[in-house]
């Protein structure tokens, strides 16, 4: 599962995660993801991504594995409106952002900000120094929201998505837990990447 692509880019165009409003504004509930939600975990699988879907049996993995941290949103009215899953590696100091994904009513709202810290608080807690993750190199508006977030491109990936579309390799260093928070808010210059 480690193999497959990370994944930001819906059928229809929208960006995964993706705001308008800053992710402090958003009423916040975040949890570690349960058995009970794949149902709706799957939905937004479905909802998000043309492509590189993960499976319920994926899902599964990833909630039950000691080596991964799966966190959901949970939306003001109860619902589960995305999910951020972060891979981790007893070798490896950094952290792998493997998936995040909003659903479809919930997107441009802050979820999708509000799941990124989450899941790199939750790299931190563990000890990780970094995130990095993989962006599809034909969506502009994600490379811009992490860029804004920190990462910065550190390679390529020719062909690495099911489509055929290559991939741009980000990392970002991320913080002891005790300074994460003021970086936060900090605001830092965002770049497309060109290719």
């Amino acid at each position: 599962m480690a193999d497959q692509p990370q994944r930001d880019h819906a059928a229809d165009g929208s960006v995964h995660p993706s705001a308008r409003r800053p992710a402090s504004t958003v009423p916040t509930t975040i949890r570690p993801a349960t058995l009970a939600d794949i149902k709706a975990l799957a939905a937004i699988e479905a909802s998000a991504f043309r492509s590189d879907l993960l499976s319920v049996r994926a899902l599964k993995h990833l909630i039950a594995r000691a080596n991964a941290a799966t966190l959901v949103h949970v939306a003001s009215g109860g619902s589960i409106s995305g999910y951020a899953a972060v891979l981790f590696h007893r070798q490896r100091p950094a952290a792998r952002l493997y998936s995040i994904a909003v659903g479809s009513g919930y997107r441009r709202l802050g979820h999708g900000v509000a799941l990124l810290l989450a899941a790199e608080q939750a790299a931190a807690d563990r000890g990780a120094n970094a995130m990095t993750l993989e962006v599809r190199a034909d969506s502009t508006a994600a490379q811009h929201l992490y860029a804004t977030h920190g990462y910065s491109v550190c390679g390529k990936q020719q062909r690495y998505y099911a489509d055929g579309t290559d991939a741009w390799k980000m990392r970002k260093p991320l913080l002891p837990r005790n300074h994460a928070a003021d970086a936060v808010s900090e605001q830092k210059e965002a770049h497309v990447i060109k290719a």
